[in-house]
């Protein structure tokens, strides 16, 4: 599985300015079972709100 907090800031940085993503688009571009990996997407999006 790719790390997905890469994932998240490059789906972001294809996207216009303020436009948001959902996590499962992350979780479907970094696994093929893409359930199990929204775990790792909620967490890597819980560390980038606090890392600001």
């Amino acid at each position: 599985m790719t790390d997905p907090k890469a994932a998240i800031l490059s789906i972001l940085a294809h996207r216009a300015p303020g436009a948001t993503i959902c996590p499962s688009e992350v979780a479907r571009s970094i696994a093929q079972d893409w359930r199990s990996a929204m775990p790792a997407v909620h967490a890597a999006t819980d560390e980038l709100v606090s890392d600001g």
